[in-house]
């Protein structure tokens, strides 16, 4: 039994191996039409005696070569005179040419015959039925294998560079502070794309310590103390500071809404709090409605401001570090 696979391309049968089949998966090339498939598909077991074979035959040549006839002719001799010493010599001289002779015919006759027929054979015209297959080498691959590896290749690159930007919008402030170099490229692209540059705002990063409200001499007129922590490594922006004012049974009675110019040095809402540090504020609030209890904290997005108009912000001045 022989394994033979098909080429789809040419239909041209080929005998393969099991051993060769398993190096590269049955891929295979035809030799015909150097069509590239996967001879596992399309393989059957053949008979040995099925399998034919396309030759050419050329009739056998024989050189038929006629020796020669040998005969030899006695050679009369002349009666000599003299001793019969000499006669004997003469005889056995004329014998011995006469046996060289013979056996140069001899060696003549085998020379020129042929041990065995000669035949002489033409190359076939056409490829045989059965070619040997080869493996293709994974060099050899498609064009279109080729261009969608190019394509992924690609759109790796262009995913990737999507990411980039898409993580430098989002950490622009923290990336124009940690890296100023990158300021510049960062601004140009606010300007296109309608965003500004800040400081960072890290609002878990804030911790708002030690407030006191404490009523002066004059009535409805408290003086607020805090101390503003930063713990993050970065400067950071200045924040809003929202007080709520409460009753005795702990419900808010008033909810204010600072900006940061409004309870916070210039300084400090221009250039930012400094990483790692501890600010002290205090300024003066009036307040209008009665209150038993009070909570604050910071705040980056303004939120809803319920009864703004019973607290107002007096003296900025009274700010001190």
């Amino acid at each position: 039994m022989s394994l033979i696979a098909t080429c789809p391309g040419c239909d041209t049968m080929f005998r393969v191996v099991a051993d060769q089949l398993k190096l590269h998966n049955g891929k295979v090339r035809c030799g015909v039409c150097g069509h590239v498939f996967n001879a596992a598909e399309c393989i059957a077991f053949v008979p040995d005696e099925a399998i034919t074979t396309r030759q050419i035959s050329a009739p056998a040549v024989s050189l038929a070569v006629t020796p020669p006839s040998l005969e030899i002719e006695p050679t009369a001799v002349p009666p000599a005179e003299g001793s019969f010493s000499q006669a004997d010599q003469l005889v056995k001289d004329s014998v011995s040419t006469d046996e060289e002779k013979a056996k140069q015919a001899l060696i003549s006759e085998k020379a020129l015959e042929p041990e065995s027929p000669v035949t002489t054979l033409t190359e076939p015209s056409q490829p045989p039925l059965l070619a040997e297959a080869f493996l293709a080498r994974e060099s050899d691959k498609t064009d279109a294998t080729r261009r969608m590896i190019r394509l992924a290749f690609y759109g790796s690159v262009l995913a990737l560079l999507g990411f980039l930007l898409q993580a430098s919008f989002w950490w622009r402030n923290e990336l124009a502070v940690a890296v100023p170099l990158s300021r510049p490229w960062l601004e140009a692209g606010c300007q296109f794309l309608g965003c500004k540059l800040e400081l960072p705002a890290h609002g878990e990063q804030l911790m708002l310590e030690m407030l006191q409200m404490t009523e002066l001499q004059q009535k409805k007129l408290f003086q607020v103390r805090a101390t503003v922590r930063n713990l993050s490594q970065l400067p950071q922006r200045a924040p809003h500071l929202e007080l709520t004012l409460t009753s005795a049974n702990g419900v808010p009675v008033i909810r204010r809404l600072l900006a940061p110019k409004e309870w916070l040095p210039a300084s400090t809402v221009a250039k930012g709090l400094s990483p790692l540090s501890d600010l002290p504020v205090e300024f003066t609030l009036a307040v209008e409605l009665p209150f038993t209890g009070f909570t604050g904290r910071l705040l980056f997005a303004p939120s809803v401001v319920l009864d703004s108009q019973n607290i107002s912000s007096v003296a900025s001045a009274a700010i001190s570090h």
